[in-house]
């Protein structure tokens, strides 16, 4: 399993708007993971995001500004399918209109 934990920085389209976000991933015992954003943009504030990592795939949910979010990414070491090493594409985790939305991608720093 490769290690996610880190800071990641980038842009991320949220329905609500774009925003420059920084998260800090920590893995934990049994596959957890928590992840602190902080969110520049059409969305302000430091928000708190917890789930699971298995591999190169995460799942965490939480809320921003008091809308519910579950979110999925695949992280990407080599930048084979990001086009980024050690970066992560993150992923609505719910499906509209049979499509997992594409919020953008996020680099290791």
């Amino acid at each position: 399993m490769p290690s996610l934990a880190g800071t990641f920085s980038g842009i991320l389209n949220f329905p609500s708007g774009a925003d420059q976000v920084t998260a800090t991933l920590a893995e934990g015992n049994n596959y957890s993971l928590t992840v602190q954003t902080t969110l520049v943009g059409a969305d302000n504030g430091t928000f708190t995001f917890s789930g699971s990592a298995v591999a190169n795939v995460m799942f965490v949910s939480g809320s921003v500004n008091g809308n519910p979010f579950s979110l999925f990414g695949y992280f990407d070491s080599s930048g084979k399918y990001t086009g980024t090493p050690n970066s992560i594409q993150v992923f609505d985790d719910n499906l509209v209109n049979g499509v997992y939305a594409n919020y953008g991608l996020l680099v290791k720093q």
